[in-house]
């Protein structure tokens, strides 16, 4: 048996939450993925990084994660990809 055919012989409830899991997972990785890259390209850029930046980093949502990926197209130094305020319970970038 395929993961097609256990995919068909599942209930309707099973089916949705498999769904959801493995968009939650995609989603989680994408994110995951577009923070590896952001600090790999900062550290090519810029060399070690600060813990603090590398948490900001780590810490970001989507969106926050697309305002430091503009920061760092324009950053010709560390301390200018860690201007502004930054939100750590909502997790988004304040001034942009």
């Amino acid at each position: 048996m395929n993961s097609t055919d256990r995919f068909r012989d599942m209930g309707w409830v099973q089916q949705e939450w498999w769904i959801e899991g493995f968009i939650e997972g995609w989603a989680e990785g994408y994110v995951e993925g577009q923070m590896d890259q952001l600090l790999d390209m900062l550290s090519y850029k810029f060399g070690l990084l600060p813990d603090s930046l590398i948490q900001i980093v780590r810490s970001a949502d989507v969106d926050g994660l697309r305002v430091l990926s503009r920061r760092f197209v324009g950053a010709s130094s560390i301390e200018e990809m860690l201007l502004g305020e930054w939100s750590t319970s909502r997790k988004l970038p304040i001034g942009s």
